[in-house]
């Protein structure tokens, strides 16, 4: 046998053997996996591209391929489905309204044919084809009856049986073919249909019609987009109502008469609220879902405001009394079908805006306060219930809004002094009482409430009562504060307390004792050192109280 070490075949023969016997444990193991080898064509390719291309070149081809492949095939369907457009509109500006509207359809099944035929080969190019002869199909059957000085078809009541017709046949397409972007062309077209009839509850009518359509399909086939995508179609096409329906050609003004056009407005409303109601709790229809929820408030305000000032200025009041009480309902509703944090959330914040202007415009200033000050603790008690942080939140910024308000814009009123002290410790107490059903750290916000209770409190006793009585007054409140610490274990009540007895000595000695009777006098000196003593020995035995009883609730 020959030595590998001093012949150079037998060494390269010994290496050659070990590479077959390599290869063969690498065949068996990639028959083992059930993976097929590479060949050495496909690898030298791999490798002289991975070696030669750069990824930035990669990302511009890739770029390059689709936009030509998709891009310029979408670009080139539109301009000749606007040049089959222009063509029709050319010929019926000749006269020749017949072969105009005949080029429409022909044009409109020829793509449609063209479409089904491509719908396995060219699926993008099929999807094209069949968008343009929907299109197609609208825009002829438009032109049969508008925008044409001898219509071939003069009844208005026909033409809109042929557009609802038309639009339902999309819709019957957009179901056979599972198609969401079909769907959405059919309510975008009949939404244009309710435009182009121009009457006010035949437009108003289709709008809620189409709006239920949308709705149903949205919820039957999971389709959220559509119903978020609606809705600014809807509450856009009431708008260009009350604006006088400027496009159908008319000057730009709002609308004279009301014709009942709020009704409509708390239907689209209703309707619009449906699709939340049945939420799974999916990660991808929470962004619709929250979508729909918002442009449904802002579509139903921002028209209900602008209606209520063009046409109902003398009913404000019940107007926004009826829509806090729908926004209310279907935040109650909302919780109680999907227990969800924002739309329940989202509806009472609007309803609660809603009953605010109502309780604006039937009290006045600065009788209103009083009602608001009680609103809020309602919002409050609200908030807890459907577990809404931001509800919270939102009615801390609110009540502090007008506290601020009623401080700069109204005469002082001690009904709303006191229940703007009242509410703000109730709410406290409440908050304290069911912080547990939040997940916010409510600790801030109810020292907020406790402050201004206490700052009210002692503003409204200043208002209220008599310039002899006011450090009687604000000594009986130390007693209370004092007798609340006890009761609630509630440290904070008693710097509350502490706070308004040195307010009464304060001014016992910058006021009282200029301005006071001597016999008033007395009688203030007397019993606010009293009360002083009382609490000297409170406080003595305070450390021994909370030793032998329960901690208190220092929050």
């Amino acid at each position: 046998m020959p030595d590998p070490a001093t012949d150079p075949s037998a060494g390269l023969e010994e290496i050659r053997k070990m590479l077959e016997s390599q290869e063969e444990r690498l065949a068996r193991l990639e028959a083992y996996l059930g993976l097929a080898p590479l060949s050495p064509l496909s690898a030298q390719g791999a490798n002289e591209s991975a070696a030669t291309a750069e990824p930035g070149a990669k990302n511009g081809e890739r770029f390059e391929l689709r936009f030509g492949e998709f891009g310029l095939a979408w670009v080139g369907g539109i301009i000749f489905i606007l040049g089959i457009i222009f063509l029709m509109a050319y010929m019926f500006s000749l006269g020749h309204e017949i072969a105009g509207s005949l080029l429409g359809f022909v044009s409109a099944l020829g793509l449609f044919f063209l479409a089904r035929l491509w719908e396995e080969s060219i699926p993008y190019v099929s999807r094209l084809t069949g968008f343009g002869s929907l299109v197609l199909l609208y825009y002829s059957t438009v032109r049969l009856h508008f925008f044409s000085s001898a219509p071939l078809i003069p009844s208005h009541c026909v033409e809109l049986i042929l557009l609802v017709g038309a639009v339902s046949l999309m819709l019957f397409i957009s179901i056979r073919r599972n198609s969401q972007p079909t769907a959405f062309l059919a309510i975008f077209f009949g939404m244009t249909t309710a435009i182009l009839m121009d009457s006010t509850h035949i437009t108003l009518s289709l709008v809620a019609a189409f709006s239920m359509v949308a709705v149903t399909m949205a919820m039957r086939w999971k389709w959220p987009v559509l119903a978020a995508l609606a809705i600014p179609l809807a509450y856009g096409v009431h708008l260009a109502w009350l604006l006088g329906n400027p496009l159908m050609g008319r000057p730009l003004g709002a609308v004279t008469e009301h014709q009942y056009s709020l009704i409509y407005l708390f239907c689209y409303a209703a309707i619009f609220a449906c699709p939340t109601f049945f939420f799974t709790g999916d990660d991808t229809q929470e962004s619709a879902s929250i979508a729909q929820v918002l442009l449904n408030c802002l579509g139903f305000c921002g028209l209900q405001f602008l209606t209520v000032f063009a046409l109902f200025r003398e009913d404000f009041a019940g107007i926004y009394f009826a829509a806090a009480l729908l926004l209310l309902v279907l935040a109650v509703l909302q919780w109680l079908a999907t227990r969800q944090q924002f739309a329940p959330a989202f509806y009472a914040s609007f309803g609660f805006m809603s009953l605010s202007a109502a309780l604006y415009a039937h009290a006045g200033i600065p009788n209103a306060f009083l009602w608001l000050a009680f609103q809020s603790l309602l919002v409050v008690t609200m908030a807890l219930w459907f577990r809404s942080k931001m509800l919270v939140v939102i009615n801390s910024l609110i009540f502090i809004s007008i506290l601020v308000a009623y401080l700069f814009v109204s005469a002082t009123l001690d009904a709303a002094n006191f229940s703007f002290a009242l509410v703000a410790h109730a709410s406290a107490r409440v908050m304290n009482w069911q912080k547990e059903r939040l997940t916010l750290h409510t600790r801030t916000m109810r020292n907020v409430y406790l402050l201004i209770a206490f700052v009210f409190m002692m503003y409204a006793l200043y208002h209220a009562l008599p310039l002899h009585f006011r450090s009687l007054g604000w000594t009986g409140a130390a007693i209370v504060y004092f007798l609340l610490s006890l009761a609630l274990r509630n440290i904070k009540y008693r710097w509350m307390a502490v706070a308004a007895l040195l307010i009464a000595v304060l001014n016992l000695f910058l006021s009282d004792l200029r301005y006071l009777d001597p016999l008033f006098r007395f009688v203030a000196f007397l019993f606010l050192g009293i009360i002083a003593v009382f609490i000297s020995l409170f406080y003595s035995k305070l450390k021994r109280f909370l030793a032998t009883g329960e901690p208190e609730d220092g929050t």
